[in-house]
């Protein structure tokens, strides 16, 4: 499959914004954080938004942390999948290539690049079917799928559930919809956004390219482009 928007789903159903506002007030307020939270429901929702944003904006992004966001994908390369594994407060369960084998044939993916240059992708996906016959050998011989793996192309396709607070979400949307960022994580950074903006459409101004959340590119090779992060 040529790159696309993967398959993704959002497993959670709401980042209860007031769990952030206790955190914010909390540093303010010389009332009790269990004296905020009892009062929470008396203060309007676009109250506690506004108190959340005036934190994040100054720079008080911890309390950010104290939400957490889940969602699976299918459909990626392991390619993809190593870069999920990348962030420090990211956790991401991934399928089992040792338990799941693959049978005649694998699903992988093709950069638009190669696929864009005929000649390439043909080359590309005759190496695909070699490692897939390779692989079907060796299964085929009796060596273990765990050993046979190591012909996988790290192209093939994968899925993961993967979890991360929001303060750790918001650093990897900066990064990755930037411009300069790999195409397939960039697509994946545009459905994870379009999907957390259905159940909390105020995170629309911080689920930005770091070039909008810092002000400037701090990229060494800028695109010297705007870029279309909502499609």
């Amino acid at each position: 499959m040529v790159i696309k928007c993967p398959q993704l789903r959002i497993l959670v159903q709401k980042i209860a914004p007031y769990r952030l506002y206790v955190a914010c007030k909390n540093c303010v307020s010389p009332d009790s954080p269990d004296i905020i939270f009892k009062n929470r429901n008396k203060i309007p929702k676009e109250d506690k938004l506004r108190v959340i944003r005036n934190a994040v904006k100054s720079g008080h992004t911890s309390v950010l942390e104290h939400a957490q966001v889940t969602f699976t994908v299918s459909d990626i390369s392991r390619v993809c999948g190593q870069m999920l594994k990348a962030y420090r407060h990211s956790s991401s369960t991934q399928k089992s290539q040792r338990y799941v084998a693959a049978k005649d044939k694998f699903e992988f993916v093709i950069p638009e690049t190669i696929n864009n240059i005929p000649s390439l992708k043909k080359e590309y996906k005759l190496l695909m079917q070699k490692a897939a016959n390779l692989y079907k050998t060796f299964v085929d011989n009796g060596v273990p799928a765990e050993d046979a793996r190591y012909v996988y192309p790290l192209s093939v396709t994968t899925s993961t559930v993967t979890s991360l607070n929001l303060r750790e979400l918001v650093f990897v949307e900066n990064e990755r919809l930037c411009n300069r960022a790999q195409q397939e994580m960039r697509e994946l950074a545009k459905a994870v956004r379009k999907e957390i903006l259905k159940k909390e459409p105020w995170l629309e101004e911080f689920l930005v390219p770091k070039c909008i959340a810092n002000g400037k590119c701090t990229e060494i090779r800028k695109c010297g482009k705007s870029i279309d992060y909502n499609a």
